[in-house]
């Protein structure tokens, strides 16, 4: 499983946490600092099914969280991230 988050705002993040729950485990995974028009990946394992939440901390303090997600093992999912929201765009990639 591949998140990347690339920060589409005109600010840095100053934390990202990505929450996954697969398998009855709930993981919070972070980054450091992810600069602007930059981009960060996460690559984890899930157990057959997952859902996750993607929430980040700009420089200026305002904070803001995905909706929410459904992924399976063989996803590739992008979290572009702007001032005002994050949007998600999912493929299969081969694993």
């Amino acid at each position: 499983m591949v998140v990347d988050v690339v920060n589409a705002a005109d600010v840095s993040i100053v934390a990202t946490v990505l929450t996954v729950e697969t398998c009855g485990t709930v993981t919070r995974i972070k980054s450091d600092a992810i600069e602007s028009n930059a981009s960060h990946r996460f690559e984890f394992a899930v157990c057959g099914e997952a859902g996750y939440r993607l929430q980040v901390t700009f420089a200026d303090g305002r904070e803001i969280t995905s909706g929410g997600a459904y992924v399976e093992g063989g996803y590739r999912i992008s979290e572009r991230v702007s001032r005002e929201r994050i949007d998600t765009r999912s493929e299969w990639y081969r694993l």
